[in-house]
């Protein structure tokens, strides 16, 4: 086999989860701000209820504003930064394919790979609500730094651990490193 030839053994696609719930939450959050952002701008309407000082008022609206554009612009990002990944016999390729970004990571970089548990919770009204369980690998490079993926944004994660595992033995034994 040709030395300059990489093999393609996994390609992840975008996960649909993430790409709904960032679109669904960008157009819901920028709603309400588009629909709120009128009231504060004309000083003609009402913003308060009747007994309520008009500074009051108008704080409380911006910052409501602000919660809104923070929360629209967070599942924007959320989608702007969606992930694909491609490993061959050589390279783990990570792709940002909206930003149009790639990161190469030779597989003699990579240290090993760990899984566990992912769980996402949320937080309402002091209890805390289980939304999605699944798993997240944690790859160690050789320069110390930490990559993680979650089946969340990876839906091939189960196959991407395996081939990836396989691939790091390889390597091992190839180098002569046990």
């Amino acid at each position: 086999m040709d030395n300059k030839t990489e093999t393609i053994i996994l390609m992840t696609k975008p996960s649909i989860k993430t790409i709904l719930t960032g679109v669904a939450g960008a157009i819901i959050f920028g709603a309400f701000a588009y629909l709120i952002l009128p009231s504060l701008l004309d000083p003609k309407l009402k913003l308060t209820v009747k007994g309520t000082d008009y500074k009051t008022g108008l704080t409380i609206m911006w910052i409501l504003l602000g919660v809104f554009v923070s929360f629209s612009a967070y599942c924007l990002w959320t989608v702007l930064h969606l992930k694909t990944i491609v490993l061959t016999d050589k390279n783990l390729i990570i792709k940002r394919p909206i930003l149009l970004l790639k990161k190469i990571i030779p597989l003699t970089n990579l240290k090993n790979v760990t899984e566990k548990a992912f769980e996402l919770n949320t937080l309402t009204h002091g209890r805390s609500d289980n939304v999605y369980n699944g798993k997240q690998i944690i790859i160690d490079c050789k320069n110390g730094k930490t990559i993680k993926f979650n089946s969340y944004e990876v839906p091939e994660l189960q196959s991407l651990t395996s081939n990836l595992n396989k691939l790091l033995r390889i390597n091992d034994e190839d180098f002569g490193w046990w």
